[in-house]
């Protein structure tokens, strides 16, 4: 693939992917949401079937995803979450490798017009799907919160819309696993694979995956 063009500002951006970003970075400051966090890179948050670190696991989530929580408790192991993994089961965390809801309102930046030129780039970067499908410009805009946390949006032309979360160079998204693999130029390839579909290769910069 060719190498990525990125600047500062809307370059080749709708108003809607804008609008469409700063509601998806404010949705980190929702209460009924939780956020998983210092969990090993390559490593999993166990769901549980109950808060008991001895009930059977149902899933797992890496740091940086963000999840829907139902409720959180004190019990005799600690402080749990009920929360639904998008796309994944439903059931309970320990709250100790989770951000709730003023942690996370904490660690993001503000949503307001000031804030976002430090806190939100945009531009395009190549993509591609593994059918055989040319490779095309897509849109992207990422809101960045620190700690080397991020979400990035990327717009196909069809304006089919694929979010990404971004944690220490981990990439998680509810539309199916992600790899990621540095190429020769040193961007990386985000390899997701929504069910059911090809899959679909976007080279993201390195600025964008903390790396630098």
């Amino acid at each position: 693939m060719k190498s990525i063009r990125m600047k500062m500002g809307a370059i080749g951006l709708t108003a809607s992917l804008a609008v469409s970003m700063t509601v998806y970075g404010a949705m980190a400051q929702e209460a009924g949401e939780v956020q998983v966090t210092k969990v090993s890179q390559g490593k999993k948050l166990n769901i549980r079937t109950r808060p008991s670190m001895k009930a059977t696991i149902l899933g797992g989530a890496a740091s940086g995803t963000v999840m829907k929580s139902e409720a959180c408790e004190d019990g005799a192991e600690g402080r749990w979450c009920k929360v639904t993994l998008e796309g994944g089961p439903t059931g309970w965390s320990s709250a100790n490798y989770l951000k709730e809801g003023a942690a996370m309102a904490a660690a993001a930046p503000a949503a307001t017009p000031a804030a976002k030129p430090a806190a939100f780039v945009m531009g395009a970067l190549k993509c591609e799907k593994s059918n055989g499908t040319p490779a095309a410009d897509c849109s992207f805009g990422v809101v960045r919160y620190g700690e080397g946390m991020a979400r990035l949006q990327v717009v196909w032309p069809d304006a089919t819309k694929r979010m990404f979360g971004i944690y220490k160079m981990t990439v998680t998204s509810a539309s199916g696993p992600v790899s990621t693999k540095q190429a020769s130029d040193g961007t990386y390839d985000l390899s997701l694979t929504p069910a059911g579909a090809p899959s679909e290769h976007f080279m993201v910069p390195a600025e964008i995956m903390g790396a630098k």
